[in-house]
């Protein structure tokens, strides 16, 4: 049997978005998309133009949503044939979207924004704990006084009340195994991730995620200059509680 591994981070593998891309992004959530950004327009009382930064973008699910619904969208990923399909799914269908090939840990929009997103648990993987505050830095600068940083995360406080360690399933030809554990101290959730493909190819994909509590998460914003934090449970604004679906975190600049 033959087994590839993930050499580079894994977020910068084309690869594993193009293979585990359609599996992550199924239908059941790309069903979500238009009630996700409706509840960060209701959270945040977003006026419509407003220009908006959305980081680790992806392929544009929300932004070019946004874009639908009369916002002005910049949006930033890593990964190429992702910005390549967002500016190709922009231009057929005529919406205001700038998509940007960079890392939202170096490269900066143009611009200053109303808001900024990161949306869908895309924070807390690079190696080096200090990218999470170039990040949260990087997005303070590309804001307008007044501006807000929503950030979409699992909080550390719903990994714990749902932990599974382990589950897999069968997407087409790929079986898919999915193993979760906790590290020092409930400060990394550590995932290994296997793709057993119909040939007999093994390909695994180590790695780990920085998670925080509503509290963490807010001190690491207030540290970065914002001035004052949101937090909620879910899409329609609720407590951040025992019943939370995710950690929701909106910081506004001053």
């Amino acid at each position: 049997m033959a087994m590839n591994k993930n050499e580079k981070e894994w977020f910068e593998s084309e690869w594993f978005w193009d293979t585990f891309g359609p599996i992550m992004f199924d239908k059941g959530i790309m069903a979500k998309t238009d009630d996700e950004v409706e509840g960060v327009i209701k959270l945040t009382g977003l006026p419509q133009g407003s220009r908006i930064l959305d980081v680790c973008c992806g392929f544009g699910r929300h932004s070019l949503e946004f874009a639908r619904w009369g916002y002005d969208v910049t949006g930033m990923d890593i990964t190429s044939s992702y910005i390549e399909r967002a500016r190709k799914s922009a231009k057929e269908e005529n919406l205001n979207c700038n998509f940007i090939l960079g890392d939202v840990r170096s490269d900066k929009a143009k611009g200053l924004f109303s808001g900024a997103l990161c949306m869908w648990n895309s924070f807390g993987y690079s190696e080096d704990p200090e990218d999470d505050e170039k990040i949260i830095k990087n997005v303070f600068n590309s804001l307008e006084p007044g501006g807000f940083f929503l950030l979409d995360t699992p909080g550390k406080e719903v990994i714990a009340s749902g932990f599974e360690a382990n589950t897999w399933f069968e997407r087409d030809d790929l079986k898919i195994l999915l193993e979760y554990s906790i590290d020092l101290n409930w400060t990394v959730l550590k995932n290994r991730w296997l793709f057993l493909e119909k040939d007999g190819t093994l390909n695994e994909f180590s790695f780990a995620q920085r998670i925080f509590s509503a509290l963490e998460m807010a001190q690491m914003l207030y540290n970065a200059g914002f001035e004052s934090i949101d937090i909620y449970g879910n899409w329609q604004g609720e407590a951040y509680d025992n019943e939370a679906e995710r950690l929701i975190v909106i910081a506004w600049k001053g």
